[in-house]
Protein backbone atom coordinates (compact mmCIF):
# COMPACT_ATOMS: atom_id res chain seq x y z
CA UNK A 1 0.00 0.00 0.00
CA UNK A 2 1.70 3.39 -0.93
CA UNK A 3 1.59 6.63 1.22
CA UNK A 4 -1.17 8.72 -1.60
CA UNK A 5 -3.29 4.83 -0.63
CA UNK A 6 -2.84 5.37 3.08
CA UNK A 7 -3.94 8.95 2.86
CA UNK A 8 -6.79 8.35 0.92
CA UNK A 9 -8.10 5.17 2.88
CA UNK A 10 -7.82 7.19 5.97
CA UNK A 11 -9.48 9.90 4.64
CA UNK A 12 -12.29 7.41 3.38
CA UNK A 13 -12.68 6.33 7.07
CA UNK A 14 -13.24 9.89 8.56
CA UNK A 15 -15.61 10.33 5.72
CA UNK A 16 -17.52 7.95 6.71
CA UNK A 17 -17.71 8.25 10.22
CA UNK A 18 -18.03 12.00 9.84
CA UNK A 19 -21.42 10.84 8.53
CA UNK A 20 -22.39 7.48 6.77
CA UNK A 21 -25.40 8.83 4.57
CA UNK A 22 -22.81 10.43 2.66
CA UNK A 23 -21.12 6.98 1.12
CA UNK A 24 -22.92 4.42 -0.66
CA UNK A 25 -21.78 1.17 -2.37
CA UNK A 26 -21.98 1.04 -6.10
CA UNK A 27 -20.44 -1.37 -9.04
CA UNK A 28 -18.86 0.77 -11.54
CA UNK A 29 -18.55 -0.76 -15.09
CA UNK A 30 -17.23 0.35 -18.84
CA UNK A 31 -19.72 2.23 -21.04
CA UNK A 32 -17.80 0.91 -23.87
CA UNK A 33 -15.75 -1.94 -24.64
CA UNK A 34 -12.62 0.24 -24.74
CA UNK A 35 -12.38 2.43 -21.34
CA UNK A 36 -12.19 5.48 -23.29
CA UNK A 37 -14.58 4.87 -26.11
CA UNK A 38 -14.99 2.77 -29.15
CA UNK A 39 -14.82 5.38 -31.31
CA UNK A 40 -12.38 8.69 -32.07
CA UNK A 41 -14.94 11.05 -31.10
CA UNK A 42 -15.79 9.17 -27.85
CA UNK A 43 -11.90 8.70 -27.13
CA UNK A 44 -10.13 11.67 -25.31
CA UNK A 45 -6.73 10.51 -23.98
CA UNK A 46 -3.18 10.59 -24.73
CA UNK A 47 0.08 8.76 -24.05
CA UNK A 48 2.47 10.50 -21.72
CA UNK A 49 5.30 9.50 -19.64
CA UNK A 50 5.39 10.67 -15.82
CA UNK A 51 7.51 9.26 -12.97
CA UNK A 52 5.86 8.54 -9.76
CA UNK A 53 8.54 8.16 -6.74
CA UNK A 54 10.98 6.08 -7.92
CA UNK A 55 8.65 4.49 -11.05
CA UNK A 56 8.24 5.52 -14.67
CA UNK A 57 5.07 5.31 -16.07
CA UNK A 58 3.86 5.02 -19.86
CA UNK A 59 -0.15 5.54 -19.87
CA UNK A 60 -2.43 6.70 -21.50
CA UNK A 61 -4.02 10.03 -19.98
CA UNK A 62 -7.48 11.02 -20.48
CA UNK A 63 -11.27 10.28 -19.54
CA UNK A 64 -12.97 7.14 -18.71
CA UNK A 65 -16.15 6.53 -20.20
CA UNK A 66 -17.44 4.59 -17.08
CA UNK A 67 -21.15 3.67 -15.59
CA UNK A 68 -22.84 2.95 -12.12
CA UNK A 69 -24.69 -0.57 -12.85
CA UNK A 70 -27.58 1.04 -12.61
CA UNK A 71 -27.11 2.68 -15.46
CA UNK A 72 -25.67 6.05 -15.02
CA UNK A 73 -23.12 7.09 -17.30
CA UNK A 74 -20.14 10.02 -16.85
CA UNK A 75 -16.78 10.31 -17.69
CA UNK A 76 -13.86 10.17 -14.55
CA UNK A 77 -10.45 10.95 -14.29
CA UNK A 78 -7.98 8.76 -12.24
CA UNK A 79 -6.81 10.06 -8.70
CA UNK A 80 -4.70 6.56 -8.13
CA UNK A 81 -1.14 5.96 -10.01
CA UNK A 82 -0.59 3.16 -8.02
CA UNK A 83 -2.48 0.64 -8.88
CA UNK A 84 -4.92 -0.21 -12.02
CA UNK A 85 -8.63 0.25 -12.39
CA UNK A 86 -10.23 -2.54 -12.34
CA UNK A 87 -13.58 -2.94 -13.87
CA UNK A 88 -16.34 -4.19 -13.18
CA UNK A 89 -15.43 -3.45 -9.43
CA UNK A 90 -17.64 -2.56 -6.37
CA UNK A 91 -16.32 0.88 -4.72
CA UNK A 92 -17.30 3.31 -2.25
CA UNK A 93 -19.32 6.20 -3.73
CA UNK A 94 -17.89 9.28 -1.12
CA UNK A 95 -17.73 13.13 -1.27
CA UNK A 96 -14.65 12.72 0.97
CA UNK A 97 -11.13 10.87 -0.16
CA UNK A 98 -8.50 13.61 0.35
CA UNK A 99 -7.89 16.57 2.91
CA UNK A 100 -10.19 19.58 2.69
CA UNK A 101 -6.60 21.08 0.85
CA UNK A 102 -6.57 19.24 -2.07
CA UNK A 103 -10.13 18.39 -2.00
CA UNK A 104 -10.65 22.62 -2.79
CA UNK A 105 -7.56 22.50 -5.53
CA UNK A 106 -9.58 19.25 -7.46
CA UNK A 107 -12.64 20.87 -6.69
CA UNK A 108 -11.40 24.51 -8.50
CA UNK A 109 -9.61 22.02 -11.04
CA UNK A 110 -13.29 21.00 -12.10
CA UNK A 111 -14.33 24.18 -12.22
CA UNK A 112 -11.97 25.90 -14.25
CA UNK A 113 -11.09 23.84 -16.85
CA UNK A 114 -13.43 20.71 -16.69
CA UNK A 115 -15.61 22.56 -19.57
CA UNK A 116 -12.35 23.23 -21.82
CA UNK A 117 -12.20 19.43 -21.95
CA UNK A 118 -12.90 19.43 -25.54
CA UNK A 119 -9.88 16.78 -27.64
CA UNK A 120 -6.93 14.63 -26.41
CA UNK A 121 -4.54 17.20 -25.21
CA UNK A 122 -6.74 18.72 -22.97
CA UNK A 123 -8.27 15.56 -21.34
CA UNK A 124 -4.82 14.71 -20.88
CA UNK A 125 -3.58 17.88 -19.99
CA UNK A 126 -6.47 17.80 -17.18
CA UNK A 127 -5.42 14.55 -15.87
CA UNK A 128 -2.18 15.17 -15.50
CA UNK A 129 -3.32 18.12 -13.46
CA UNK A 130 -4.97 16.04 -11.74
CA UNK A 131 -2.47 13.40 -10.57
CA UNK A 132 -0.20 16.35 -9.83
CA UNK A 133 -2.43 17.69 -7.28
CA UNK A 134 -3.77 14.73 -5.61
CA UNK A 135 -0.22 13.73 -5.24
CA UNK A 136 2.09 16.58 -4.36
CA UNK A 137 -0.21 17.30 -1.84
CA UNK A 138 2.37 20.51 -0.53
CA UNK A 139 0.40 23.06 -3.65
CA UNK A 140 3.35 23.85 -5.22
CA UNK A 141 1.55 22.81 -8.60
CA UNK A 142 4.73 22.53 -10.73
CA UNK A 143 5.59 19.60 -12.79
CA UNK A 144 8.93 18.87 -12.56
CA UNK A 145 9.42 17.99 -8.84
CA UNK A 146 7.79 15.84 -5.69
CA UNK A 147 6.50 12.64 -5.93
CA UNK A 148 4.50 13.20 -9.47
CA UNK A 149 6.66 14.42 -12.67
CA UNK A 150 6.02 14.93 -16.07
CA UNK A 151 8.81 13.72 -18.41
CA UNK A 152 6.22 14.64 -21.62
CA UNK A 153 6.57 18.12 -23.43
CA UNK A 154 4.63 19.62 -25.85
CA UNK A 155 0.75 20.52 -25.76
CA UNK A 156 0.20 18.16 -22.81
CA UNK A 157 2.55 19.99 -20.59
CA UNK A 158 1.88 23.74 -22.11
CA UNK A 159 -1.99 23.13 -21.26
CA UNK A 160 -1.76 21.21 -17.74
CA UNK A 161 0.66 24.24 -16.74
CA UNK A 162 -2.08 27.12 -17.70
CA UNK A 163 -4.42 24.67 -15.77
CA UNK A 164 -2.60 24.68 -12.48
CA UNK A 165 -2.04 28.61 -12.69
CA UNK A 166 -5.31 29.43 -13.88
CA UNK A 167 -7.25 27.27 -10.97
CA UNK A 168 -10.20 29.48 -9.69
CA UNK A 169 -11.52 31.50 -6.68
CA UNK A 170 -11.35 29.07 -3.68
CA UNK A 171 -14.71 30.47 -2.64
CA UNK A 172 -15.77 28.96 -6.41
CA UNK A 173 -18.62 26.51 -5.25
CA UNK A 174 -19.83 25.69 -8.42
CA UNK A 175 -18.33 22.33 -8.32
CA UNK A 176 -19.76 18.94 -7.21
CA UNK A 177 -17.51 16.09 -6.53
CA UNK A 178 -18.07 12.45 -6.06
CA UNK A 179 -14.94 9.84 -5.57
CA UNK A 180 -15.24 5.66 -6.26
CA UNK A 181 -12.62 4.38 -3.98
CA UNK A 182 -11.39 0.56 -3.55
CA UNK A 183 -8.88 -0.90 -2.51
CA UNK A 184 -7.24 -3.17 -5.31
CA UNK A 185 -8.26 -0.97 -7.61
CA UNK A 186 -7.42 2.89 -8.90
CA UNK A 187 -9.68 5.24 -7.46
CA UNK A 188 -11.61 7.96 -9.67
CA UNK A 189 -13.35 11.34 -9.80
CA UNK A 190 -16.23 12.58 -11.37
CA UNK A 191 -17.90 16.39 -11.26
CA UNK A 192 -20.11 18.57 -12.19
CA UNK A 193 -19.87 22.07 -12.93
CA UNK A 194 -23.09 24.88 -12.40
CA UNK A 195 -23.29 27.50 -14.50
CA UNK A 196 -21.80 30.98 -13.83
CA UNK A 197 -25.27 32.55 -12.22
CA UNK A 198 -26.85 35.80 -13.89
CA UNK A 199 -26.64 38.72 -11.42
CA UNK A 200 -30.24 40.04 -10.97
CA UNK A 201 -28.68 43.62 -12.95
CA UNK A 202 -27.97 41.17 -15.89
CA UNK A 203 -30.86 40.21 -15.96
CA UNK A 204 -32.74 43.21 -16.09
CA UNK A 205 -30.45 44.77 -18.87
CA UNK A 206 -31.34 40.77 -20.99
CA UNK A 207 -35.04 42.03 -20.30
CA UNK A 208 -34.64 45.68 -21.19
CA UNK A 209 -33.03 44.49 -24.25
CA UNK A 210 -35.22 42.02 -25.25
CA UNK A 211 -38.51 45.08 -24.75
CA UNK A 212 -36.79 47.30 -26.95
CA UNK A 213 -36.29 44.80 -30.25
CA UNK A 214 -39.91 44.20 -29.61
CA UNK A 215 -40.82 47.96 -29.66
CA UNK A 216 -38.82 48.09 -32.76
CA UNK A 217 -40.18 45.37 -34.62
CA UNK A 218 -43.99 46.39 -33.67
CA UNK A 219 -43.04 50.56 -35.05
CA UNK A 220 -41.21 48.74 -38.19
CA UNK A 221 -44.33 46.81 -38.57
CA UNK A 222 -46.58 49.70 -38.55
Amino acid sequence: MTFLRNIAATALVLGLSAGAAAASTVTLEKTYANLFGDTDEQRLRESVSVNYGTETINAYAGAFRISEAQGKSFIAFCVELAEGLKLPFEFTKTKALFDAATTQRVAQLFGTAYEQVTDDTSAAAFQVSLWEIVTDQDGSLDLDDGIFVLNSGGDVRTTALGFLSGLSDPTDNRTNLTFYAAPGSQDVVTGTVSPVPVPAAGLLLIGGLGGLMVLRRARAAA
